[in-house]
C-alpha cells in the first residue's frame, strides 16, 4: 500500500513575501471569515491583481505589529465588591 500513495511534501515555512488570496491569509490568521476580511480592508491591507485580490503575508505582520505597540497595557480588571477578609488572607495562611 505505501508504494501506492505519493509520497508527502513538507510544506514550506511561511515567508513575509508571500502573497496570499484573502481567505488563505484569513486562516493564517485563525480568525473568524467576516471579521477577518474586515480587518484586512480596514487596514488597507488587500491588494487588487487584476480581477484577484491579494495579500502580501509581510503587510499582515506589519500591521500586526504596529497594532500591538501602538496600545497600551489593558486596564487592570477590579472587582465590583470586596472580597471577604477570610479570601483575602487564605494564601498567607500554612506559610
Amino acid at each position: 500500500l505505501d508504494t501506492l500513495r505519493p509520497p508527502r511534501v513538507q510544506e514550506r515555512p511561511w515567508s513575509e513575501s508571500d502573497l496570499l488570496s484573502v481567505a488563505k491569509a484569513v486562516r493564517r490568521l485563525a480568525m473568524n471569515e467576516q471579521a477577518g476580511r474586515a480587518w484586512l480592508t480596514s487596514n488597507g491591507l488587500v491588494r487588487r491583481l487584476g480581477k484577484t485580490r491579494r495579500v502580501i503575508w509581510g503587510d499582515v505582520l506589519r500591521a500586526l505589529r504596529d497594532e500591538r505597540s501602538s496600545e497600551t497595557a489593558p486596564p487592570r480588571p477590579s472587582l465590583s465588591r470586596r472580597l471577604p477578609r477570610s479570601k483575602l488572607l487564605k494564601p498567607t495562611l500554612g506559610r
